[in-house]
């Protein structure tokens, strides 16, 4: 399941109740509020109805539709909405809804501020634990990676970037390319390498003054959903005190060994590209 856009090349200032709706849904899911927020404002401006011209997607997170099927079906009935989760049936991997209606307003739901935000935090979990399983720890780079390009694409994005740096990304995503020509290609329309598309994914963003400025106000709203779920670590912990370590057998988040524990052996994250520099994880961490 992909999620193909055109990431915006400045954000809007926000008068839609989004800003609020994410710093909600990072309470609920526990993934860091400036990630969600960075996501929002490469895929969409913060443009809750925006819709890409070349797909499905939809919404503030640009959700194509198969992967906003699923997120539904398995964190819709958590997050009330138990009657639309339930028409959704999924035949040979693929989710479909028998009735016309309940579908239109399941993927209407793409374009609601809170909704999409809270999911846009489940599907962010469930890539960081795709990830985590493969022997990644998880930074802002790779997760914005498999938000853009499924969680399989973005590991194999990361072992292209190791083993060929140099070899054409559009060849190694060619469905992608094709729905996105401009996130494959530079200024001049000359196609990337592996190596260019991880650094553009994992690019900072800067976010404007007016988007920081409701993140303040935000924090005073009242919560659109009752805060829940276990914590997520480093990247996805507004606090940002402990790095996060990767999940346990259980598929919680690790939680790091306390001060009178023997820590065990610390995972190696793998090389990010051809100069050996990894990623910057505190790429969206609040300072």
């Amino acid at each position: 399941m992909f999620l193909f856009t055109t990431p915006a090349e400045a954000a809007r200032p926000a008068t839609n109740g989004l800003v609020p709706a994410i710093k909600t849904a990072s309470a609920r899911t526990g993934v860091d509020f400036s990630y969600l927020l960075g996501t929002a404002v490469k895929e969409s401006g913060l443009d809750p109805q925006a819709a890409a011209k070349t797909s499905s997607a939809r919404g503030a997170f640009q959700f194509i539709e198969q992967t906003w099927l699923g997120l539904v079906k398995e964190h819709g009935a958590a997050e009330g909405q138990g009657r639309l989760a339930s028409a959704i049936e999924t035949r040979n991997g693929i989710h479909l809804v028998r009735d016309p209606a309940a579908r239109e307003a399941i993927l209407a739901l793409r374009e609601d501020p809170a909704f999409s935000s809270i999911m846009a935090g489940h599907l962010t979990r469930q890539n960081a634990a795709h990830l985590a399983a493969g022997g990644v720890q998880p930074g802002s780079g790779d997760l914005y990676a498999a938000h853009v390009l499924g969680a399989k694409g973005a590991a194999e994005l990361l072992r292209a970037v190791q083993a060929q740096p140099h070899q054409s990304a559009a060849a190694l995503f060619p469905q992608a390319a094709k729905a996105n020509p401009a996130l494959f290609s530079d200024r001049s329309g000359r196609p990337l390498s592996v190596d260019a598309l991880y650094r553009r994914l994992s690019r900072d963003i800067a976010l404007p003054k007016t988007v920081l400025a409701q993140e303040m106000t935000g924090a005073s709203a009242p919560p659109l959903y009752k805060q829940g779920g276990a914590p997520l670590y480093g990247l996805f912990r507004t606090e940002g005190a402990q790095p996060f370590t990767g999940l346990d057998s259980a598929g919680q988040p690790a939680r790091p060994a306390a001060a009178n524990e023997v820590a065990g052996p610390k995972p190696t994250p793998p090389a990010r590209t051809d100069t050996g520099q990894p990623l910057n994880l505190g790429a969206y961490r609040k300072s």
